[in-house]
């Protein structure tokens, strides 16, 4: 497994990440415990969820973070894992809640659900476009002290506005956004495409300002729900009405297509081959792994150590020559 650091900590993240979606409502307690130990044993550390995970509404209980928090608290590991987690969603209507109460509440709930004393990485879950960023900047501060929050990032947010919130941030000594939770694939989409226009996708202006940056990025929908190993295991007809609509495009097809001869060239797993095109990347990625049950962890994580070379990344994007390592 390979690692980077974020911030000023010096916890190893894994470039894989355990997602948590459904953990604790469609995964059950048992089944969420045998996989966190798999991917333990696997060399993982980072596990990301969120306030909103499993919730009946703003306030109620995370049922993905409480069934982590109660493996954290029997197993005795949480020192050696990286925790991330994300608050201040919007609420049903999609009003945002980036305010001082919110922010703080999410926070304090979000810490007794995990029963942790801190987290290691905090997300804003979502932006709000229409508040100035200084103000969001102060928020955050003012409810995120270090010794609860040891590093504070953003979920869904582009990066003019993460430029203009850490611009304010050093010119006013605040501690600034140092990471970025997106959609992000091999796979190109868009939030439209999605089915929600709050979502931040990777483009082509993004990929340059976090490379440029040397900016942390955690990519979720990372496999793009299964579109490339479907697709070149099983056939199109394997994919779901909801992969079609966000990912079937001319392009991906391409990229399917280009992914199925390298693999086969290569002999290498299709799973391990799209995650490595994000943790590949010349800037610090993650790349999170939503599974279901512990078979799909272990197809994901069947060869963490593979790195793709700049070569092999440009012709599964874009085509051209191919080369791996």
């Amino acid at each position: 497994m390979r690692y980077i650091t974020i911030g000023k900590e010096e916890m190893p993240y894994s470039r894989l990440a355990l997602g948590s979606t459904y953990f604790g409502t469609e995964i059950d307690e048992s089944t969420v415990y045998a996989m966190i130990d798999r991917f333990i044993e696997l060399g993982g550390t980072t596990i990301d969820t969120a306030r909103v995970y499993g919730q009946d509404g703003p306030g109620k209980r995370s049922a993905s973070e409480e069934v982590i928090g109660a493996y954290l608290s029997s197993t005795g590991v949480r020192e050696h894992m990286a925790i991330v987690t994300k608050g201040a969603h919007p609420d049903g209507n999609w009003k945002s809640r980036i305010t001082l109460k919110d922010v703080q509440s999410d926070v304090q709930q979000s810490l007794e659900a995990l029963r942790c004393t801190y987290v290691d990485l905090y997300f804003l879950h979502r932006d709000d476009p229409m508040m100035p960023v200084d103000e969001i900047v102060d928020i955050v501060n003012e409810s995120c002290s270090s010794d609860m929050v040891k590093n504070i990032g953003v979920s869904n947010w582009d990066v003019k506005r993460i430029q203009q919130a850490n611009t304010y941030a050093e010119k006013h000594k605040r501690r600034p956004f140092v990471a970025s939770e997106i959609q992000w694939s091999l796979a190109t989409c868009t939030p439209r495409a999605y089915g929600d226009i709050t979502v931040a996708c990777m483009d082509d202006i993004s990929f340059e300002w976090y490379g440029h940056h040397d900016f942390p990025v955690f990519a979720f929908s990372s496999q793009a729900k299964g579109l490339f190993s479907k697709a070149i295991n099983q056939g199109y007809e394997a994919l779901n009405e909801k992969s079609r609509i966000r990912f079937l495009t001319n392009e991906n097809r391409l990229r399917i297509e280009r992914v199925r001869q390298l693999c086969d060239a290569l002999s290498l797993p299709v799973t391990p081959t799209i995650l490595s095109y994000i943790t590949s990347q010349r800037f610090p990625t993650v790349a999170i792994v939503g599974c279901t049950h512990p078979g799909q962890l272990e197809d994901s994580l069947a060869d963490p150590d593979l790195v793709l070379d700049n070569n092999t990344l440009t012709y599964l994007f874009n085509g051209g020559s191919r080369h791996a390592t």
